[in-house]
């Protein structure tokens, strides 16, 4: 469920984006737009994980989502990067 909320947080970050072109600098336009590519590919991270998709190349690249503090930590990172992005990830943020 959080890797489902990550991925539309950031659909949403780039739909906010297509918006909001004309009054956003490009700046910063350009760091929502990674910040948003970053988390999109956690979120996918995270699924692949969920999913157990590739389960041990998974684990012998990002062993840390096996351990319980490993996986905390990668939380805590995906939900400060969508809370960083404005008022429409707060819902992934809280809900991560």
């Amino acid at each position: 469920a959080n890797c489902l909320l990550l991925i539309t947080a950031a659909a949403l970050g780039f739909g906010s984006l297509l918006g909001e072109a004309a009054g956003v600098q490009l700046q910063a336009m350009a760091s929502t737009a990674l910040v948003s590519v970053y988390v999109l590919g956690f979120s996918g991270l995270l699924l692949c994980y969920e999913l157990r998709l590739g389960a041990e190349r998974l684990y012998e690249e990002c062993g840390f989502l096996f351990t319980m503090g490993g996986r905390c930590a990668f939380l805590l990172l995906t939900a400060n990067l969508a809370w960083a992005c404005g008022p429409w990830w707060l819902g992934a943020a809280l809900v991560d």
